[in-house]
This record gives C-alpha cells, sequence and structure tokens, in this order.
C-alpha cells in the first residue's frame, strides 16, 4: 500500500513541476441544452481502459440544463519521464441564470489506477460562467482522497468561449 502512494506522489510531482506557470487555455469544444452529467460513468471511471472510453464518460446525458464541454491542449512531462502532449478536459453544468451547479476537470491520459485520483470536482458556489473566467475560482477538489487530505487543484487556466 506504501508503495502505491509513492508511485502516486512521483506522478503528481512530475505533472506539478511541469505544469508550474502555465496557464491552459480550456477552449470550448460543445455546448449541449437539455442535459446533464452522466455521473454513473464518472463514478466507474475506474473500470475504463482507454483514453477514447475515458473522453465518453464527459459526454452529456438529456437533463435539464446546459453542459458545456472544454479541453486544454499542453505540454507536459510523463510518467516515464517524456514529454509528451496531454489534454485536460473540463465540464460545466450551468442552470438557465448561467450559474455553475457542478463541474469535473480530468486529465485524459491518466494512466496509473486508480482513474479516479486524477478527478477533480468543483467546490465553489454561485459563480456565473464567462469567456476567461480562471478555473481557480471554481475551486476544485480531488474526489478521491483520504482523511483530510483534500487536494486542491494547482493548475492554472481560463475558459474560453
Amino acid at each position: 500500500m506504501l508503495k502505491y502512494y509513492h508511485i502516486i506522489l512521483v506522478l503528481l510531482l512530475f505533472f506539478d513541476a511541469n505544469l508550474y506557470g502555465q496557464v491552459k487555455e480550456y477552449k470550448l469544444l460543445s455546448k449541449a441544452e437539455r442535459s446533464d452529467f452522466n455521473y454513473q460513468a464518472l463514478n466507474f471511471i475506474d473500470t475504463t481502459s482507454t483514453r477514447e472510453t475515458r473522453r465518453k464518460i464527459f459526454n452529456p446525458v438529456k437533463g435539464s440544463y446546459t453542459v458545456y464541454t472544454f479541453m486544454a491542449t499542453f505540454k507536459g512531462i510523463s510518467f516515464a519521464n517524456i514529454e509528451k502532449e496531454f489534454h485536460d478536459i473540463l465540464i460545466v453544468k450551468v442552470d438557465k441564470g448561467q450559474k455553475i451547479i457542478d463541474a469535473f476537470q480530468y486529465t485524459l491520459e491518466w494512466a496509473e489506477p486508480p482513474l479516479m485520483f486524477d478527478l477533480y470536482k468543483a467546490t465553489a458556489k454561485g459563480v456565473i460562467i464567462c469567456d476567461k473566467l480562471p478555473i481557480s475560482k471554481l475551486k476544485f477538489r480531488g474526489v478521491e482522497y483520504s482523511g483530510d487530505d483534500e487536494r486542491e487543484l494547482k493548475d492554472q487556466g481560463v475558459l474560453v468561449f
């Protein structure tokens, strides 16, 4: 068990060291009216095996809200210490007044189990979605953590419509 946490710590250090100072642009991919998040699929992200399968988890389903899907592309250092291109997906659910109800952020190339370890959920309340909104305003926290060790998403980025 201790070895598992060491591996995750090393991976996080590689990601954090490379991302430090980068401001990502989360570009709008889609806007879906009368939609919602597929919470069931999000809860079972650990059962997926490929990037393409994980990408589908973030597709909206029928619902009562508007769901925006954004993606940020950036260069980073993989766990194998190789520079490669990564893709962060960010989904945002808003009400009729454009107030953010829920949001999730995930790196599609995350390869080490548990996959849910890289899934972040917004904790901010009352934020209105807009162009150039800093993602830090959404106060993302790691979905999977142990005890009081909540992980805050440290990435810097803005939403781009």
